[in-house]
Order: structure tokens, then C-alpha cells, then sequence
């Protein structure tokens, strides 16, 4: 009997236990992750939390939180970071259309408007060459064999009024016989000799001769280095000086710092203007009508391009080489980076001289006693389309007689006179 009943009472414990377990899990949560799962005691409101499968107990009831709440309002920025890599440069845009621009030193001397305000001042007889050395104009006075300085802000001659006709001997200097080309070094003035077969250089400061006094008539040997024959125009490329030998049809190189002779070139036929464009050497040959580029570094011909008649003049804006085609009546622009002929242009009769100001190119008109202004941008006369055979004379302005050469100073333009023994100032 004893065992019939301890058998009786486990199994009634078994049940027991089966039943509570039952009533336990009443409820069950669906195993949601995303969700919060807890269980509230009915009787005393204590939660709990439970696993996503786990149930509450018959006592308890089950409830479920979101695990995000609701959006809160937004936080104040943080602190800037710090800047991050620059980028890689991106692809060049196309050109923009010219702009006005304004030079400050014609704002100074209100000269920012269009106006003729030519003056002249007296120079030596025969005036060609010129050149600007940040401070004041120098001109070559083929007919007197001497080099005048003016100062370019008032056209003084030693801080003295300088009218034409006024003697220049107190600011001019001795150079070679029958001077053409002028130009500046930094430094120095130097100047061909035509008729010497050699090229003069003078300290720009005071004009002396290897630092002796220089006046009119003195003796230049000492601060003079031959050429070949018959040196015309000249340019500096930042370390040595580039003569056009019209002679002999080479150019030769000389170096700033000595005067030494680094080597002659050959270039077309009459060779006569020379300009930098920053790597190379463009010289115009009068009778091969082309001008020649060669590589400032070492002289090697690049090509020689076709211009028109008669090429004399030549400058650089900065992209392209402009020619004065003296017999045309034109100007021709090449784009310096291979020859390419960009157009001719109209100019004034028979130019010679050329100068860029920055915006625009100026040519001195031998036979026209006038320059002409052209748009560097376009060759356009005073806005207007100027092909060849135009009248350009809503951009041009009386100078004086047989103009040769030109210059820029910054402001203005200074242009030499032959006939008239003076310069004009515009």
C-alpha cells in the first residue's frame, strides 16, 4: 500500500508542476527584436524585461516599447572640422570676353579717359630708338650719336623744363655712331651703333662709361662691344641682350653682366626688330617679309612665319607676337606659342614702331605723323571690326614728323620724331 501511494503522490507532483509551467507562460512576446519586451506584475506594477521569445507569467501582463523613440528637436552644430586635402585643380574654363581695366597710374594723373593730351619734348636730332627704364625715357639720337634721358612723369631734362628746341646736352650721353635700338637690362642702357658695327652700354642710374662721366662726345670703346655689321634692333631676355644684325642677317647674343659674345644665329633676310615673349626671341626680317623664332636658351630656329611687306616693329602681349607691316599698312598677330596667323590688321600709313600698354597695341606711323591704338584682344579700331583697308582714324592721333619707334611707360606712350628732334607723350 505504501508504494501504491508514493507512486499516486509523484505522479500528482508531475501535474502539478506541468500546470504551473502552463500558467506561467500565458503570454508570449512573437520574438520581435526591433522591439523592448517586458512583463507588469498585475497586482504590484513592477516591470520587467524579457528576451524577445520569453513570456510573462499568468500573473503578469506583457507590453512592448519601441527601441527608437520619436524624432527630439535638433542639437546645436558642432565645432567646424578641421579643413580636409585640397582637391585636384580643375579643367581650365574658356576664355572671358576682354575686360575694360583701368591703369592705376592713368587713374593718378586722371588719364583713365580718352583724350589727346600729346606733348612733345626735345630730344637730339634724329630721334629712333626708345626705352623705358621704370622711371625715365631714354632716346636714341641717330644724328647727334647720343642717348637723351628725360623723366618719363613730366618729360624734364635734369629736372628742367624741356619745350622743343630746348638744349638736351645736360641729360644726354655719348654712345657709338649713328644709335638705332635702345633697351633696358635692369641696370643698364644699351644701345646699337649702326654705323660703329657695336653696342653701347651706359649705366641707367647717371649714363657713365664703365662709371666715368659720359657727356656728349666722350669716348664709349671702353663700354662698347663689337657686332657684326650693321646692329639695328634689340631686346633683353632677362640675362642676356638680343641684336638684330640687319647686315648681316644674324642675330647676335650678347651677355648682360660683361658683354660677352655668346654666339651668333642666323635669321631671314635684313633682319631689323627682336622682342621676348619669356622662352623665345621673335625677330622681324624686312625683306623676307617673315619673322623668325628662335629659342632664347640656346638659338635654335623654331620657324620663321609669314607677315606682311616690309616687317619692321615687334611686341608681345603677353600670348601673342604683333608685327608692323610697314608697306601693308597692317599689323599681324601670331599666336606665339606655335606661329599661327590670327589676322591682319589695319594700322596707320606705313607703321613701324610697336608698343603693348596692356590692353592695347600701339603703332607708330611713319608716313601718317600719327600712332594708331588697336584692341589687343580683337585688333578692333575704337570698338569697331578693322580688316585691312579700314580708316582707322577714329583710333589714331597726330604726333609729330616721321614717327619711328614707340614705347610704354606705364601711363603713357612715348613716341620719337624723326624730322622733329622731339618726343611725343601721350
Amino acid at each position: 500500500m505504501s508504494h501504491l501511494w508514493l507512486r499516486c503522490r509523484l505522479i500528482g507532483i508531475v501535474l502539478s508542476l506541468a500546470l504551473a509551467a502552463t500558467a506561467v507562460e500565458v503570454s508570449a512576446h512573437g520574438g520581435d527584436p526591433t522591439l523592448i519586451h517586458g512583463c507588469v506584475n498585475n497586482a504590484s506594477g513592477v516591470a520587467r524585461i524579457v528576451g524577445p521569445s520569453d513570456g510573462c507569467r499568468a500573473s503578469e501582463t506583457a507590453v512592448d516599447w519601441s527601441i527608437t523613440g520619436p524624432t527630439g528637436p535638433q542639437g546645436p552644430s558642432g565645432p567646424t572640422g578641421a579643413q580636409g586635402v585640397q582637391g585636384p585643380t580643375g579643367a581650365t574654363g574658356p576664355q572671358g570676353d576682354p575686360g575694360v581695366g583701368l591703369n592705376p597710374l592713368q587713374i593718378a594723373i586722371l588719364r583713365w579717359y580718352e583724350a589727346n593730351l600729346t606733348t612733345a619734348f626735345a630730344v637730339g636730332i634724329g630721334p629712333a630708338g626708345v626705352a623705358f627704364d621704370g622711371m625715365h625715357i631714354w632716346v636714341a639720337n641717330s644724328g647727334s650719336n647720343t642717348v637723351t634721358k628725360l623723366r618719363a612723369s613730366d618729360g624734364t631734362c635734369n629736372g628742367v623744363a624741356d619745350p622743343p628746341g630746348s638744349d638736351v646736352s645736360a641729360c644726354s650721353f655719348a654712345v657709338g655712331g649713328n644709335p638705332g635700338g635702345v633697351a633696358f637690362d635692369g641696370a643698364n642702357i644699351w644701345v646699337t651703333n649702326l654705323n660703329s658695327h657695336t653696342v653701347t652700354k651706359l649705366r641707367a642710374s647717371d649714363g657713365t662709361c664703365n662709371g666715368v662721366a659720359n657727356p656728349p662726345g666722350s669716348d664709349v670703346s671702353a663700354c662698347s662691344f663689337a657686332v657684326a655689321l650693321t646692329p639695328f634692333g634689340i631686346a633683353f631676355d632677362g640675362a642676356n641682350l638680343w641684336v638684330a644684325r640687319f647686315g648681316s642677317n644674324a642675330v647676335t647674343k650678347l651677355r648682360a653682366s660683361d658683354g660677352a659674345n655668346l654666339g651668333s644665329f642666323a635669321v631671314g633676310v635684313k633682319p631689323v626688330g627682336v622682342a621676348f615673349d619669356g622662352a623665345n626671341i621673335w625677330v622681324t626680317n624686312d625683306e623676307s617679309h617673315t619673322v623668325t623664332k628662335l629659342r632664347a636658351s640656346d638659338g635654335a630656329n623654331l620657324g620663321s612665319f609669314a607677315v606682311g611687306t616690309r616687317p619692321h616693329g615687334v611686341a608681345f602681349d603677353g600670348a601673342n607676337i604683333w608685327v608692323a607691316n610697314t608697306n601693308s599698312d597692317t599689323v599681324t598677330k601670331l599666336r606665339a606659342s606655335d606661329g599661327a596667323n590670327l589676322g591682319s590688321f589695319a594700322a596707320g600709313d606705313a607703321p613701324e614702331g610697336l608698343a603693348f600698354d596692356g590692353a592695347n597695341i600701339w603703332t607708330a606711323n611713319l608716313a601718317g605723323d600719327s600712332v594708331t591704338k588697336l584692341r589687343a584682344s580683337d585688333g578692333a579700331c575704337a570698338g569697331a571690326a578693322n580688316p585691312p583697308g579700314s580708316d582707322v582714324s577714329a583710333c589714331s592721333f597726330a604726333v609729330g614728323d616721321s614717327p619711328h619707334e614707340i614705347a610704354f611707360d606705364g601711363a603713357s606712350v612715348w613716341v620719337t620724331n624723326g624730322n622733329s628732334a622731339t618726343v611725343s607723350k601721350r
